[in-house]
């Protein structure tokens, strides 16, 4: 059986913002337009240059949705207050971007036991989570890869639906470069695909992981399956926002190019 017959709904695609060239918000935006997208995810800091109504403006002169909102917040950095005022700034602007997931990570462990550090998370997104429900807006904790220990000590879907599951409304970012090393990956796509929020699409480049390095490529190309990762999420009914994060920074011909290839290969799993 084929993908295209496998895949009988499409999902929707957008563009993670930090794939862009992120010199100003309109740039970005028309980049976008350019490659045929029509969805993109919103990136906090760039954002905030331009403004929460300059940037629904210019979305709205383009036609463009957000497909999720990510305030670059790591929660374990803030103390509980100062983490319940940044939630509830973040998700108003979230709300009123209309982005239907709002992105979240943990920040390191530190020297904080892991009970502890994951009692702290939980306790500081559930007094919001009521906020986030009112507004429309859905919690997703995010998993990083291991080598990314300084951003988040949360490397699986499991975990992260773990964490999820004692959050009310909360929900999972599933990114495949970082989770796809992970053995119980397709056991887990089965188990909590209804957790999952958005799902961020890329690949690793092989011949940087053979130099030990953990470097981006296109969808098509690298160590990743990606398409079979997608088929196992459609597979558990997933059907949701898939959103490219090829994080290559090139001259903005080249992004318009890169962005248009990914959604032209993501275009074809359905069109066959």
């Amino acid at each position: 059986m084929t993908t295209a017959e496998v895949l009988k709904e499409r999902s929707q695609f957008g563009v993670m913002q930090n794939v862009l060239c992120n010199t100003d918000m309109a740039s970005d935006l028309d980049i976008v337009v350019e490659a045929g997208v029509t969805a993109v995810g919103v990136r906090g800091d760039i954002m905030q240059r331009a403004g929460v109504s300059e940037t629904i403006r210019l979305m709205s002169e383009r036609s463009l949705i957000a497909s999720s909102y990510l305030p670059s917040v790591r929660l374990l950095d803030f103390s509980e207050a100062a983490t319940v005022d940044v939630l509830r700034n973040s998700l108003t602007v979230a709300a009123a971007l209309q982005a239907p997931t709002m992105l979240i990570v943990t920040g390191p462990l530190g020297d904080l036991p892991m009970s502890q550090a994951e009692d702290q998370f939980v306790s500081k997104l559930n007094r919001v989570a009521s906020l986030a429900v009112k507004l429309g807006v859905r919690l997703a904790i995010e998993p990083v890869h291991p080598l990314l220990r300084g951003i988040s000590y949360v490397h699986t879907l499991r975990h992260a639906a773990d964490l999820a599951s004692r959050i009310s409304g909360c929900g999972v970012v599933l990114d495949v470069v970082h989770t796809y090393w992970d053995r119980y990956i397709y056991e887990d796509i089965s188990a909590y695909a209804s957790s999952v929020c958005t799902v961020h699409l890329s690949n690793v480049d092989r011949s940087a992981l053979e130099q030990r390095r953990l470097q981006r490529a296109p969808l098509d190309k690298g160590v990743i399956p990606v398409e079979e990762m997608i088929r196992a999420l459609h597979d558990a009914g997933y059907r949701g926002f898939y959103e490219n994060e090829v994080l290559v920074r090139t001259e903005r011909a080249a992004c318009i190019e890169a962005v248009r290839s990914a959604r032209e290969w993501f275009d074809a799993l359905w069109d066959g």
